[in-house]
């Protein structure tokens, strides 16, 4: 048996399998890694928000209310715990439709909601109530009033995070 041929064909056996191995290396993509909202919050995220923009009643608190004039000074008013459970002029006072609402929400996770006139956030809720570790997820949705086009629309914003 010659031993050089032998050196030779381990030698290209050995190169080819380096050869291949840094080809699979370099083209074999990393997993992907999926930071959007899980599909059982988001879809319990638009069922709450579809509720609450079809229940008449809440619609029309959102839609009606002194947002801009109250919130001014009252960050928290316009947080929808506040705004649905407040009387006289102030709030609605509808907030047995939206706890009843928001007890079909995930079990294990805490929410908060609140209700502006523009994109940005007009509550405290992100300094004050959301956890500042762990995952919050978010969902909001424009209501405009179909009645007075004239209503400045508002933007409902749902948070979702583990308790």
């Amino acid at each position: 048996m010659n031993k050089r041929g032998f050196l030779r064909i381990l030698e290209a056996v050995i190169a080819v399998v380096l050869l291949l191995g840094f080809i699979f290396f370099i083209t074999i993509k990393s997993p992907e890694v999926d930071v959007g909202t899980p599909v059982n919050i988001k879809d319990s995220m638009v069922y709450v928000i579809d509720q609450i923009i079809n229940e008449n009643s809440l619609r029309k608190c959102m839609l009606e209310s002194d947002i801009k004039g109250i919130c001014g000074t009252d960050l928290s008013f316009c947080e929808c715990d506040t705004l649905f459970s407040l009387k006289d002029g102030k709030g609605c006072g509808v907030w047995n439709f939206f706890d009843d609402i928001m007890k079909t929400r995930l079990p294990n996770y805490d929410y908060a909601c609140e209700v502006c006139e523009s994109s940005l956030s007009c509550t405290e809720i992100s300094a004050k109530k959301l956890p500042r570790s762990g995952s919050v997820y978010t969902e909001s949705r424009i209501i405009a009033n179909t009645e007075d086009v004239d209503k400045e629309p508002r933007v409902i914003r749902l948070y979702f995070w583990e308790s």
